[in-house]
């Protein structure tokens, strides 16, 4: 397998601290990135989930240069119900050529092939076995190759929000830096 860039768009509603914790702790044993040159600090991950939620966007990965494309954060979001969108194409080159989607209902993760616009490819045998099929054929082709992540967003429960503020108020006190603790 060569090696590749990939990005992942993480999208859901995460009610328990469990997933929130689970999800950033992947992302860091996966050596996830926030951006293309740094890696994920320990806290780093949660602040990005927070901020993600606030803004009501996609929470955002990406790693350069790997032959591991963020598979145990893959498996963490089919676990837990996220749905996920990770593009990949070969290192050092312009752009992805594969994206691969997961969402709560699909039995397995789904590959779909796009050109250098990113603009996704059907292959002609496809195409011309849904048209012979019918309309509802055609119409479960174009529903099988959607995969517009545009209106999905990562969302956190107020509860877990409420925990996760509280741990992090206790972290930054002076006596929990404080030698012996």
């Amino acid at each position: 397998m060569s090696r590749q860039d990939v990005t992942i768009e993480i999208a859901g509603k995460i009610d328990s601290i469990d997933v929130f914790s689970g999800l950033a702790q992947a992302a860091l044993d996966d050596s996830a990135c926030l951006d293309w040159n740094d890696g994920l600090n320990p806290g780093d991950g949660e602040e990005a989930i927070v901020a993600a939620a606030a803004l009501q966007r996609t929470l955002f990965f990406c790693k350069s240069d790997t032959s591991y494309a963020l598979g145990g954060l893959r498996e963490f979001c089919r676990e837990h119900g996220l749905s996920y969108l990770m593009s990949s194409g070969e290192t050092g080159c312009d752009d992805f050529n594969t994206l691969t989607v997961w969402r709560p209902g699909m039995t397995s993760e789904r590959d779909v092939h796009v050109n250098g616009r990113a603009n996704l490819t059907v292959p002609l045998s496809d195409l011309k076995n849904a048209t012979s099929t019918g309309l509802e054929a055609v119409n479960e082709l174009i529903r099988f190759y959607d995969v517009d992540f545009k209106r999905e967003s990562i969302a956190v429960g107020p509860a877990v929000l409420d925990i996760w503020e509280a741990e992090n108020e206790m972290d930054n006190t002076p006596t929990a830096h404080a030698p012996g603790r």
